[in-house]
């Protein structure tokens, strides 16, 4: 008993001193914590006019989305949209918002605002955009799920005042936010970042992703925010394979939003090398040539080369005439002429398209389609050799009416010709390869470009 008693006080004692260390660590209680958390919250996202970006992100299976918060000290909300789940056109709504706490501080939007909530509504996707099975192609039913968004964020700490990381409540996605000048313009701001990603053609599905070793990543999908990416073969300086990447085993997806910085992915993101290894794919920016890039890690997205592209079969690339420099400009002025001589006013030289199609051999080639009035004449080009930025064209066969033509004007056919041969193909732009250019590899000041249609 008396060692039960000894005992006693010194457990009063050791209670007094850990109270005194709490009270030494936390000057102030839990409540009172909370209560200075929510304050802070709110004054940050009142000051300098309460105008706030947010890159949003509802579920895995959808890219995420940029829309403008305006807040007002009075409780009230102004948000600007213009995503595609509202028809695409910029809207603003007004509705209310809120610092709760709940196992730490919570940002809540708690009115319904059409907008915004879009994202949390349990109501069943619908619209030209809604979701179809693939193999029936009829609307898949997400009635108590939506699109499985949030509208509650706990707020991370971050010392930057001008930046915020939120994880939703319930589903516990990342949703970053960043403070915009008061004065910025919503709708021009939205507008512009639609702008700025529609300069990605929808047309061209590929991109190719650069590391720091010169390897090369396949990257569809960039253009609607949810990417698939998987590594190409790795050769060595003699051509010989190092590491075979598969485009079946070694795929990744990831979703994530475009903003006026460049590319953020919702998560991390692990990417598979050709030789199976991973490594963790970062933040993307804007380049002032207009690629995505990451300095730090040395990565670069662009286009592939001009010569990839146009393996597409469903591309038709018009010759600009306008363009042509050197040797093609004197020979298809020389072909535009001995066509009005020959066959009259009404047979002038008209378009002049590059198809990539199949010739009667089922062999890849090119197809020059000129139109002499309502005449079509169609030659073919069999590809001998694309690798890089280089191709070589040898002539194959041609429909009878261009026969017809290519022996009634033989400066007709001289220019067709000299179409025949190689060449370095270039691209204009480094992310958009619409207009791409055609230069001789034996005479690089004679070329023309040709624009996609």
């Amino acid at each position: 008993m008396k060692k039960s008693l000894f005992i006693i006080p010194l457990l009063a004692i050791a209670s007094v001193s850990c109270n005194s260390t709490e009270d030494s660590i936390f000057e102030n209680s839990a409540a009172e914590r909370l209560d200075i958390s929510r304050s802070e919250a709110k004054e940050k996202l009142l000051k300098d006019g309460g105008l706030w970006a947010m890159e949003y992100f509802s579920n895995p299976e959808e890219p995420g989305y940029v829309m403008l918060f305006r807040f007002d000290k009075d409780g009230s909300v102004e948000v600007s949209a213009n995503h595609k789940w509202i028809g695409g056109q910029f809207r603003q709504e007004r509705s209310l918002w809120k610092i709760n706490s709940d196992n730490g501080t919570v940002l809540s939007f708690n009115t319904y605002n059409s907008l915004f909530h879009v994202f949390s509504d349990p109501a069943n996707i619908t619209g030209p955009d809604a979701p179809v099975n693939p193999d029936t192609d009829k609307d898949i039913d997400e009635t108590g799920k939506g699109h499985e968004g949030d509208y509650e964020f706990m707020i991370m700490k971050d010392d930057d005042e001008n930046a915020m990381r939120m994880l939703g409540k319930k589903r516990g996605y990342n949703i970053y936010m960043h403070r915009l000048p008061s004065d910025t313009d919503e709708r021009e701001y939205l507008e512009s970042l639609t702008d700025k990603v529609n300069v990605l053609d929808s047309k061209f599905k590929t991109f190719i992703l650069t590391d720091a070793d010169g390897a090369e990543y396949e990257i569809t999908g960039l253009y609607g925010g949810v990417l698939s990416q998987f590594p190409r073969s790795v050769y060595d300086a003699d051509g010989n394979l190092i590491a075979e990447g598969d485009a079946v085993s070694q795929t990744t997806t990831a979703n994530g939003v475009f903003t006026h910085s460049g590319f953020r992915f919702a998560e991390k993101y692990e990417v598979k090398k050709a030789d199976d290894s991973e490594w963790e794919m970062p933040e993307f920016f804007w380049a002032e040539d207009g690629t995505l890039v990451n300095n730090e890690e040395g990565l670069r997205i662009s286009a592939p080369s001009p010569v990839e592209n146009m393996h597409d079969v469903s591309f038709k690339w018009k010759i600009d005439p306008a363009s042509m420099t050197g040797k093609i400009l004197d020979s298809y002025n020389e072909a535009s002429a001995a066509v009005l001589a020959e066959l009259g006013s009404k047979n002038k030289m008209g378009d002049i398209f590059l198809d990539w199609g199949n010739d009667s051999d089922s062999k890849l080639s090119f197809r020059l389609n000129g139109s002499l009035g309502t005449k079509k004449c169609y030659d073919y080009f069999t590809v001998a050799e694309s690798k890089g930025n280089s191709l070589t064209t040898t002539y194959t066969n041609s429909n009878s009416t261009s026969d017809k033509y290519n022996n009634q004007v033989p400066a007709l056919w001289d220019f067709k010709k000299l179409l025949m041969g190689s060449y370095d193909v270039t691209i204009y732009d480094p992310m958009t390869p619409s207009k791409i250019h055609f230069s001789l590899k034996s005479d690089p000041a004679s070329g023309f470009d040709a624009d996609l249609q």
